[in-house]
């Protein structure tokens, strides 16, 4: 569907002037964090009062390749809107197409209150049950579009902007959005606030996708001690090897970022990345008994894009290259690996290392035995390997699963663990790192 997008000669309002005053040195950065919140408080605000009500309208939060995007394009101070926006990864690595508003005006006018403002009044021009628009009304409903979720924005000084005739000294903003909203339909579904939310969280009449990682921390953290609790009976002797069950999510483990198809993260996505590495290393830190030896992990894109390469191909088994050398990784003779796959709409980071995490219960460590299935715990555990490459894809049908349009998540770990051994050393934490240096119950980083 042909996105369309609208870019109108704002008119600026005295009531609109801004109290800031900006000079063209003061003009907030992008990782300014008083710029962030009231670009998201104000989109978000604005949503959440939408008449007539919408049952559907989600979150907005945002997001830091957006907001370069929008950086990149204001500085070029051209009233137009950015030729790139439907050209798959040149705006986002994950959003295949990208919306754009623009607001220019006076330096002495601009505040971001002012600017989405001035977008929002196009309602007085919009009529919501035929979608008919006597002015422009782009910026209004790119605004309130409910499907658009993510948002970053940029404001650059321009002594002049090309295509705004008399302009001189000029504040010019831009913010994009994904996924991009504007196609010809309605922006929003309307109904009670949050009727239509498929069981995610309401907050100010706002259906909340995303958890924070400071949210997902305090999951994995309510996961960890939930399983420590667990008595262990019944241990059965068992050999540990690579295994792939069919995974069972936990209530407690599904966050709420119910993802699409076109938002699912690539591997060079720098939170899907973090999330990765932080979720793998806080369980790490955790382990019972306590670990001696456990390395710190961190990124490795080669063990990414053997992941993304595997996952790729939707089939419920391990990659069959893993032993073979140079076939998996260039350095690493063994990889580790582990799957997790379900319904795209409950799929996190999060919610796949909890599953493989939540295997604890089944472990003996003292015994090295396993009463269920435990080789994705124990390869998240193993002390010694510390690199991990992960990388998640959408599959209409998963050969080997049984559903459809799923999220296919896999993880790559070098070297790889689950030898017939315990996978750590027990002792106090670090006591075994060999010089390095201990940082969170982990060795080196």
């Amino acid at each position: 569907m042909k996105v369309r997008l609208f870019l109108g000669v704002l008119l600026l309002l005295n009531l609109l002037s801004s109290c800031y005053s900006y000079k063209p040195n003061t003009l907030p950065d992008i990782e300014d964090t008083q710029f962030i919140k009231e670009c998201v408080n104000a989109h978000n605000n604005f949503r959440s009062k939408v008449n007539p009500p919408a049952s559907n309208m989600l979150h907005m939060s945002w997001d830091s390749a957006l907001a370069k995007s929008a950086k990149a394009w204001a500085k070029r101070c051209h009233f137009d809107h950015n030729v790139y926006l439907k050209v798959h990864g040149k705006v986002h690595p994950n959003f295949t197409s990208v919306g754009e508003n623009i607001w220019t005006g006076s330096l002495s006018l601009f505040s971001v209150s002012a600017a989405i403002s001035n977008w929002y009044n196009e309602v007085t021009a919009y009529t919501f049950e035929t979608r008919h628009c006597t002015r422009i009304c782009g910026h209004y409903t790119q605004v309130v579009w409910a499907t658009s979720y993510k948002v970053g924005c940029a404001v650059q000084f321009c002594p002049s902007v090309t295509g705004f005739k008399g302009l001189t000294n000029g504040a010019h903003f831009v913010c994009n959005y994904g996924p991009a909203g504007n196609y010809p339909t309605q922006p929003y579904k309307t109904g009670a606030a949050c009727s239509d939310c498929n069981g995610e969280k309401c907050v100010d009449k706002l259906c909340a996708r995303q958890l924070s990682l400071t949210k997902a921390d305090k999951l994995i953290e309510r996961t960890i001690d939930f399983f420590h609790t667990i008595k262990l009976e019944g241990q059965r002797d068992m050999k540990i090897m690579l295994s792939l069950p069919v995974m069972v999510v936990l209530a407690l483990s599904v966050c709420c970022y119910s993802y699409e198809p076109s938002t699912l993260p690539d591997t060079r996505d720098k939170q899907f990345i973090e999330e990765c590495v932080t979720a793998h290393n806080r369980f790490r830190s955790r382990v019972n008994p306590a670990a001696s030896n456990m390395l710190h992990m961190s990124w490795d894109p080669d063990l990414a894009k053997t992941a993304r390469a595997w996952a790729k191909t939707c089939q419920f088994k391990h990659n069959i290259y893993l032993k073979i050398r140079g076939k998996a990784h260039p350095t690493f003779t063994s990889v580790g690996e582990n799957i997790w796959t379900g319904s795209l709409h409950i799929f996190s980071v999060t919610a796949a290392l909890t599953s493989w995490y939540s295997e604890f219960k089944d472990y003996a460590y003292g015994t090295n035995t396993c009463t269920n299935m435990c080789g994705h715990y124990t390869q998240v555990v193993w002390a010694t390997s510390y690199k991990v490459g992960c990388a998640v894809h959408f599959c209409p049908t998963v050969t080997g699963f049984h559903g459809s349009k799923a999220a296919h998540f896999i993880c790559n770990y070098g070297p790889a663990g689950n030898y017939p051994t315990q996978p750590y050393n027990t002792g106090a934490a670090c006591s075994k790192c060999n010089g390095e240096k201990c940082v969170d119950n982990l060795c080196g980083k």
